[in-house]
């Protein structure tokens, strides 16, 4: 069953303004919301963790908007015409610095400010991040799956701007999964926009060391963020290994670049590459929902489980198991789990290439 989630900026405020309660404030029940509705329900868990990715995402601009030490929150009940309030006695556009100070771990927020572009134009070579991003705003608080590449392009950015809308990109999208529209100055003009283009690999061989490779892909020229003969505006380009063991965030410097891409650079580029899902790689994540955040990274990984996942018809576990293992044997060869694999294969004795299940999966 195919279904569409239309943009309702207006009810995304709405659900963000009721879940921005003491209760859910640290993310932890909203994770688990979604886990609980992902397993019960038809909702798509996503092929590479992007649902995932995107809440991450979206926890950080709430974060960021309530941050106390926000400058041009107002009194309440007064308003203002600075169009980077946007009218409301709390403004809801923040800079793409203080989005990215509230995704990563305040241990990393001296980094962010001072970090160096991986690729950049003439004579952009010194300027940090900070300063490339003084004037970049950001305002979304929902995501809107896209059907096809070009959406990815400033004209249409700067429409989606309008809706408060960023971009979970159409399937098999080269070398990018989800943009957030980033504004230079005042002006909602296709050539003040930018992106930070983020990418995400959900699979355990992309670890804490940086593959520059995959920072290449997320070429703006390439995934169409500008048009042949454009003046580009800054980007970032983040890349989530979220499968990885070890968690870290690191800052790629530009001697880590391949040395067919050093030169001859047509845009500047900052990029960030952010290692497992726990406190240490994201500010929005605490320690308690570390395993809710692998289970639904578990749930894209294994977009198909018929086996035991929804079976609550009997309150006993054993018999549950009994079930479940039941149903994997009479499914040979479609997993390397050894109730896949042991009816129609002999191994010899302790020689078995199977893997046993991990408890988490059947959760």
């Amino acid at each position: 069953m195919v279904t569409i989630s239309p943009s309702e900026p207006l009810l995304a405020e709405a659900a963000f303004d009721a879940m921005t309660t003491a209760t859910y404030m640290n993310g932890d029940l909203v994770a688990t919301s979604l886990l609980d509705h992902i397993d019960s329900s038809y909702l798509d868990a996503g092929n590479r963790g992007e649902v995932a990715a995107s809440l991450l995402l979206l926890l950080a601009r709430d974060k960021a908007v309530k941050a106390p030490d926000r400058q041009d929150i107002l009194p309440l009940g007064k308003r203002s015409m600075d169009p980077k309030n946007d009218g409301w006695t709390s403004g809801r556009i923040i800079t793409a610095l203080d989005f990215l100070r509230a995704l990563l771990p305040s241990d990393h927020h001296r980094s962010l400010g001072q970090h160096k572009p991986s690729c950049h134009v003439e004579g952009k070579d010194g300027e940090t991040l900070e300063e490339a991003f003084t004037d970049g705003f950001i305002w979304f608080n929902h995501f809107i799956k896209v059907n096809d590449f070009s959406m990815v392009n400033r004209q249409y950015l700067s429409c989606l701007i309008s809706r408060g809308a960023a971009i979970i990109c159409a399937d098999n999208h080269r070398g990018v999964d989800l943009v957030i529209p980033v504004l230079f100055n005042d002006s909602l003009e296709p050539e003040s926009v930018s992106a930070i283009l983020i990418q995400v690999k959900n699979d355990a061989s992309f670890t804490h060391n940086v593959c520059t490779a995959l920072f290449d892909l997320m070429d703006p020229y390439e995934v169409n963020l500008f048009s042949k003969g454009e003046t580009p505006s800054p980007i970032t380009r983040l890349v989530f290994a979220l499968a990885s063991k070890r968690a870290d965030v690191m800052f790629p410097s530009p001697g880590c670049r391949s040395n067919r891409y050093v030169s001859n650079d047509k845009y500047t580029a900052y990029d960030i590459w952010v290692a497992g899902v726990t406190p240490e790689s994201f500010g929005v994540i605490s320690q308690d929902s570390v395993q809710t955040y692998n289970s639904l990274l578990q749930r894209s990984i294994n977009a198909f489980n018929g086996y035991g996942l929804f079976d609550h018809s009997s309150k006993e576990q054993v018999l549950r198991d009994g079930r479940t293992s039941a149903r994997r044997r009479m499914h040979p060869g479609a997993s390397s789990i050894l109730e896949h694999q042991q009816n129609y294969v002999a191994f010899d004795s302790g020689q078995s290439p199977c893997v046993e299940l991990d408890d988490n999966e059947e959760e």
